[in-house]
């Protein structure tokens, strides 16, 4: 299933409410509204059974951000992972930087829209999808937003609004559907401009060892940055191939056996190879997936990278490069740490993404205080979820 299979969700949907159907349901991400014991069973109990798998070789951050309330109800078959890369000298010694850390670099700075490349529409809507999960519980119905991150990410926004010259956020003839999932192919996401430092921070994927490699273009001097949220800063993930049991199946361990054979190297590698069109991360060496296998994520970016990597560093007016080499073997197992440690599942709820577009138009036209703008969020999300 994908976000437009308007039709065969309803059918679905009817299904489950009838007892009868799949065993198996393997869709995109957008299921995240049926991650509840009345749709899907729990993985977590197959994965620790007797029958299950050995979590260390697996990247089991990404297991852990797709569950909702300690349950794993889908679990991604693969991942993209979506972080800033960032100048280290911004940071003051930081490893992670928050709302607030980034409110005082835009107000210390003389030329405050060089601190991140992207515009403010992009960033906002990354900003509420980070926090997606730690806002709703889909599982219970819940709501439970931390006013205070909320108002700090306000805060954040209109700074950036500002310094990125525009009066005013532009909700009113902007629609947040049309934005791309590849931040690369918005056009005030050039990750030249991070490099001639012209911009302090990008966004950027790492679904590769040669995009996780870009901090090495300058040596020393770039890091990778979680984005900054009430549930800390972590890099984001997201799955357009997710796996669940349904709750009504009544051979749930082999279907669970199913699924345990799509988390296998030879399939996971497949998986990989398969979704890319030009082949594994083609000339670019780039991938639309990474494999939650380890031996399988290590072998395709091996496979891909053939040997050390090499790097053109820019020079002077860009004009001219030096070239040097990174060990492949040490920056791979930088990179496969780096996807150890915790992750956040970036959700799209355009729901959600709706009430917070236009209270921060409101926000920003002074119609409600920060604190106000925070009230009528949660307000308005807890209708929706709650009822």
């Amino acid at each position: 299933l994908n976000p437009d299979d308007t039709e065969a969700r309803k059918t679905m949907q009817a299904q489950i409410n009838s007892g009868v159907g799949p065993d198996i349901i393997i869709a995109s991400d957008s299921l995240f509204t049926s991650d509840n014991s009345q749709v899907f069973a729990n993985l977590n109990g197959y994965m620790d059974g007797p029958a299950g798998i050995n979590r260390n070789e697996f990247f089991n951050s990404a297991f852990r951000a797709f569950e909702t309330d300690g349950k794993l109800y889908q679990i991604p078959l693969g991942f993209q992972a979506y972080a800033l890369l960032g100048n280290n000298a911004c940071a003051n010694g930081k490893t992670e930087l928050n709302y607030s850390d980034y409110i005082g670099l835009m107000q210390s700075s003389g030329s405050e829209n060089q601190i991140i490349s992207s515009s403010p529409e992009q960033l906002l809507c990354t900003f509420v999808e980070a926090e997606m999960s730690s806002w709703i519980d889909y599982a219970n119905d819940k709501v439970n937003i931390d006013k205070t991150s909320l108002q700090e990410m306000f805060s954040q926004m209109e700074l950036f609004v500002k310094a990125n010259g525009e009066e005013f956020f532009v909700s009113d003839i902007y629609n947040y559907n049309d934005l791309p999932e590849q931040p690369q192919e918005y056009p005030e996401n050039r990750m030249s401009d991070l490099f001639s430092g012209a911009v302090k921070f990008c966004p950027a994927w790492m679904n590769s060892l040669s995009e996780y490699s870009y901090k090495e273009i300058l040596p020393g001097e770039l890091s990778w940055y979680g984005y900054p949220g009430s549930a800390g800063c972590t890099p984001l993930i997201s799955s357009t191939r997710v796996a669940g049991i349904t709750y009504y199946s009544t051979q749930k361990d082999k279907a669970w056996e199913v699924i345990k054979y799509m988390l296998s190297e030879d399939i996971q590698y497949t998986i990989s190879f398969e979704n890319n069109m030009d082949g594994p991360y083609t000339d670019l060496y780039t991938s639309d997936i990474i494999p939650v296998n380890v031996a399988a994520f290590r072998k395709l970016n091996k496979e891909a990278m053939g040997g050390d990597v090499v790097l053109g560093v820019p020079q002077a007016e860009m004009d001219r490069f030096k070239i040097s080499t990174v060990r492949m073997d040490k920056l791979l197992d930088e990179y496969e740490e780096t996807l150890k440690k915790p992750l956040r599942r970036k959700i799209r709820d355009e729901r959600v993404l709706d009430v917070v577009i236009s209270t921060f138009d409101r926000y920003l036209h002074k119609e409600l205080d920060v604190s106000e703008a925070a009230d009528t969020i949660e307000k308005e999300i807890r209708s929706m979820i709650e009822g």
